[in-house]
């Protein structure tokens, strides 16, 4: 600040800059040398000269700043924040700008900025040398994107599926994590730079030249720039080189005096931003490699002459990008000028991307599938949820990923309902054999399913259809909400290997047409020897075990009908008959005998109006078949099938007999109306299956009685099945009311017709293993008939006050009355006693269903002493006489002994009867202890006599065989103490003849 009128003063820098003629300098813009300068003092009097000492002006480096982000591309979305670090060395003091959004404070070293929308951040670091480096960096904030999801539909079942259906707002789909790199490239030029110049002390930069490329890219601001340069220079150091954006938008400073005073720039790589790329060096002959741009995007730079519009990162990568240069030293001596032979520049924009949307969260569990992706940058996306858990108000919520990785959820609302589906459970595996019948198919539950597949039509399966195999079997079950579950069993269709009509496990000859104890032919080749398969399924010769009688009835004398007995297994011929001549009117006794096992029987041209009765041997035998009303030409029996094979019919010819059969006021009935019951004795083991007190959920379904109702001509055939766990409408009386059987109270299809002579057969049934049909009888449905039904003297065993075929003496005692059955609302009952003395009938009138003997000759003619008398009764119901029914023979005998046995016989052409047999029973009364039996004068022949002892209500409690001698039946036999006190009806068969007596039982 020295100041002299005489004297000039003027500063001289050693090596660069203007001196000025002020005692006060200030310099150009210094390097990173040290300077040093001289105060020159100029007398302007005399020109002399003299100057100070230097005064030496260190130069200090700036510090090193990087910035580093975390995210590191610096993109955040709204709401989000970034991580800002300084990186570098050489650094006391930090100052960010601006300090809005920023945490902790902007003197921190590690910043957290969170801008509500895209800014430019700078850090300024200072040294101990007060020396200052700022850097900047943009922080983009990408707007979350918006989303909506539905579903659809929003009640379904548990197996079904929910489809969601997200749609993203359309936003530009920016994905900055996929940039796409723009470049240009001006190849080889030769673009003079022009050099610096020096005048004494004082340096001139070069003027400034530029070169201009264009870049096709979109209107997105650069996220990376990167400036190749080339060029021949003696002294790089003193270059400049800065970019500026399309239309001046923006400018940057790219290097400035680096390198060495010798070198060149060879493909040197300035970037920005600089990532973790070194600094420009400084000193280096030449200048090869990639550093970091010594500006930023986010800050401009003064361009010479162009001036500073800004920073780079508002700018669009499209179009004109100009680099400009300069020289701004010369040497001492000659030149430096320099020459750009080639420049490229490469700017990374945003690449376009697409949407993604996921399952991430909602009340609803499930699985998702893939999604299907449509629409701008798949903007929309469908997810088909299956699996889901069943619930009310279940949500699903989607996770929506715009390009620029920024997030949004979008909620179906809690509006989904998941329906469960039932729980099916299906029958377990069963087996049947491929001949039988189609049968319904049951077991599935819930109940009122469906069931598929093969041999499967309209719920029942037919075993023929599906052929042999094992049948997988489907049963579906929809509920109320329309849920539909299923599951499967197996039927395995077994088939029938050797062709005689049964299969396993009940062939067990599977190899041989029958089954152990079939009939077969023991001697093969001319004619036929009887023989059984044994065990081991080898035809071994039998002899018969049942002799059999076919009564057959012409209507008058002619050929008779020719018979075949078969076996039901193989269709063996057992025996054969008829063609011979027979009478007319009386039966024809055709005389045979079969081995134990199953047959059935075929008869031929039977003339219209003959009758047949197959029946064991004896007087009356067993009924087989009773056919009252043959009808003309063929007849045979019509088998009817069921599941298992077991239970179907199985042949009507069964030996030995079954021990079931009906009771006697259900056997031969012909007035039958459908809801009555038909009644069977009780079979014992039967009975022991049944659960005393048990409710039907615990009886057995597989252990009753088999009804089988037949047309011996053929036709209708069916078997009503009997089991402990169905009522059939009767009370629970305990086992016994298995053994009542309603008349038609089954599905209408198979009702028994009206009116139609039927047979019927019983046979008690055990865990599905039936025994043997029982004695065969007639039966007739005629709901007419029933309406005022006929009646008849008491004819059932056991009953007190049987009347039928008995002897009474003509006396007005109680004892010598005679009973009818009696008939429900009747009001009187009309007796009428006939016999070939009579050219009238007696008739008496009553209001009661017994009549009193020994009325007087006032009343009606007596009854004679040792008469007997055919017997009719008609019952009086709703004002009117119903039909006649049967007639029993009542024998009037006053003073005993009177021949007991005119009425009741039966006489039949294979025995001659006697007439003057005679029975005592003793003690009767008796104790329960011992029963004396003697009948005398037995018919020749007979060698055995059958004993039956019935209670009052027809059921038999007794039954015995006992060999006769000479002609001569007497034994003891022992009651043991079983009987309870009351009237029984004890009955001798001896041949063709019955004897039939009360017996009493007192304590």
């Amino acid at each position: 600040n020295y100041s002299d009128p005489e004297e000039d003063f003027s500063w001289e820098p050693l090596f660069d800059g203007d001196g000025l003629n002020t005692t006060t300098y200030t310099t150009a813009p210094l390097d990173e040398y040290d300077k040093y300068y001289r105060l020159k003092a100029t007398c302007s009097a005399t020109s002399d000269v003299s100057y100070s000492t230097y005064v030496f002006v260190p130069m200090f480096e700036p510090p090193v700043v990087s910035l580093v982000s975390n995210p590191a591309n610096a993109l955040i979305c709204s709401s989000g924040s970034v991580e800002l670090s300084v990186t570098g060395s050489d650094i006391d003091q930090y100052l960010w700008s601006p300090g809005t959004n920023l945490t902790p404070n902007v003197n921190a070293s590690t910043v957290m900025v969170s801008p509500p929308s895209t800014r430019s951040y700078s850090v300024t670091a200072t040294n101990a040398s007060g020396c200052t480096a700022t850097e900047g960096i943009t922080v983009r904030v990408e707007l979350n994107p918006t989303a909506t999801t539905t579903a659809s539909p929003t009640t379904i079942c548990e197996d079904g599926t929910v489809v969601l259906t997200t749609v993203a707002a359309p936003v530009p789909a920016i994905d900055y994590s996929n940039p796409v790199v723009r470049s240009a490239n001006s190849n080889s030029i030769n673009l003079a730079i022009p050099d610096a110049t020096n005048e004494l002390f004082s340096t001139t930069p070069g003027a400034v030249v530029n070169s201009a490329l264009s870049v096709s890219g979109g209107p997105y601001a650069p996220q990376a720039i990167t400036v190749h340069i080339s060029t021949t220079h003696p002294a790089n150091s003193d270059l400049e080189f800065w970019l500026q954006g399309p239309a001046n938008c923006g400018t940057m400073e790219i290097s400035t005096r680096n390198g060495g005073n010798i070198g060149n720039y060879s493909n040197a790589r300035f970037t920005a931003p600089a990532g973790v790329l070194p600094s420009p060096p400084v000193g280096s002959t030449n200048m090869s490699g990639s550093y970091r741009a010594e500006g930023n995007l986010s800050t401009g730079i003064n361009i010479p002459g162009v001036g500073n519009p800004g920073p780079l990162s508002g700018c669009p990568v499209n179009g004109t990008w100009t680099l400009y240069m300069r020289d701004v030293a010369a040497p001492f001596l000659g030149s430096s000028a320099g020459t750009l032979t080639n420049w490229q520049i490469h700017i990374s924009e945003p690449g376009s991307g697409n949407y993604t949307h996921t399952v991430t969260g909602g009340t609803g569990v499930g699985t998702a599938s893939s999604t299907v992706y449509s629409g701008t940058s798949n903007s929309t996306g469908q997810i088909i949820m299956s699996n889901i858990t069943p619930g009310v108000n279940r949500s699903f919520i989607v996770t929506t990923t715009a390009p620029s990785g920024c997030t949004t959820t979008s909620s179906t609302g809690a509006n989904i309902t998941i329906h469960p589906l039932p729980v099916v459970t299906c029958p377990g595996p069963s087996s049947i054999c491929v001949l039988d019948a189609a049968y319904t198919l049951e077991g599935g539950l819930p109940v009122d399913g469906t069931y598929s597949g093969n041999g499967v039509s309209a719920g029942m399966f037919d075993p023929a259809a599906a052929g042999p195999g094992v049948h997988t079997i489907t049963y579906s079950y929809t509920n109320v909400n329309n849920c539909t579950n299923t599951c499967s069993f197996d039927i395995t269709v077994i088939p029938d290997t050797d062709g005689d009509g049964l299969c396993a496990p009940e062939d067990d000859c599977p190899t041989v047409p029958g089954q152990v104890g079939s009939t077969c032919d023991a001697n093969p080749g001319p004619g036929f020897t009887l023989g059984q398969l044994n065990g081991s399924c080898n035809c071994i010769g039998v002899t018969c075990t049942t002799d059999l009688s076919l009564d057959i009835t012409m209507p008058t004398a002619g050929l008779l009908p020719v018979w075949e007995l078969r076996d039901r297994t193989n269709d063996v011929l057992v025996q054969s008959g008829g063609g011979t001549f027979g009478n007319g009117g009386t039966p024809n006794q055709q005389l045979t005998c079969l081995p134990d096992g199953r047959f059935y029987l075929v008869i031929t041209g039977m003339p219209a109006g003959g009758r047949y009765v197959l029946r064991t041997a004896g007087n009356p035998g067993i009924r087989l078949i009773d056919n009252r009303v043959a009808a003309g030409g063929g007849n045979q029996v019509v088998e009817f099938t069921n599941s298992p094979a077991a239970l179907s019919s199985n042949g009507p010819v069964q030996l030995p007999v079954g021990p079931t059969e009906l009771l006697f006021t259900s056997c031969d009935k012909y007035f039958w109306k459908k809801g009555e019951f038909i009644v069977v004795n009780e079979d014992a083991d039967v009975a022991a299956v049944w659960v005393p007190s048990g409710s039907n959920a615990v009886q057995s379904s597989t252990t009753g009685y088999d009804f089988w109702f037949y047309d011996p001509n053929g036709g209708y055939s069916f078997i009503r099945q009997r089991r402990h766990n169905v009522s059939d409408g009767f009370g629970n009386v305990g086992s016994s009311r298995t053994c009542h059987m309603q008349v038609n109270n089954w599905a209408a299809a198979n009702w028994i017709p009206s009116q139609q002579r039927l047979n019927v057969r019983v046979r008690a049934v055990v865990n599905n293993v039936p025994k043997n049909w029982g004695p065969a009888c007639r039966f007739v449905l005629d709901e007419t008939l029933a309406l005022c039904p006929p009646t008849w003297l008491m004819d059932v065993p056991g009953n007190p006050f049987i009347s039928c075929n008995v002897t009474r003496a003509y006396n007005t005692q109680s004892i010598n009355r005679i009973y009818a059955r009696p008939v429900t609302g009747a009001t009187k009952y009309r007796f009428s006693f006939n016999n070939a003395e009579l050219s009238t009938p007696i008739v008496r009138e009553v209001t009661t269903y017994y009549l009193t003997l020994g009325w007087g000759g006032g009343t009606a003619p007596i009854l004679q002493n040792g008469q007997t008398y055919d017997v009719t009764v008609q019952a009086f119901v709703n004002g009117a006489y119903c039909v006649v029914g049967q007639t029993c023979s009542v024998t009037i005998c006053n003073n005993p002994p009177c021949n007991q046995f005119n009425g009741g016989q039966q006489n039949s052409a294979i025995d001659t009867p006697v007439s003057n047999a005679s029975l005592n029973m003793w003690p009767n009364p008796n104790r329960g202890d011992q029963l004396f039996i003697s009948i005398s004068a037995i018919e020749e022949g007979v060698t055995t006599v059958s004993m039956d002892l019935f209670d009052l209500s027809g059921k038999r409690m007794v039954a015995r065989t006992i060999a006769t001698q000479g002609g001569n039946l007497n034994t003891v036999v022992d009651l043991n103490g079983d009987l309870a006190a009351g009237m029984y009806l004890v009955q001798f068969t001896a041949g063709d003849r019955t004897y039939t007596q009360r017996l009493v039982i007192q304590p």
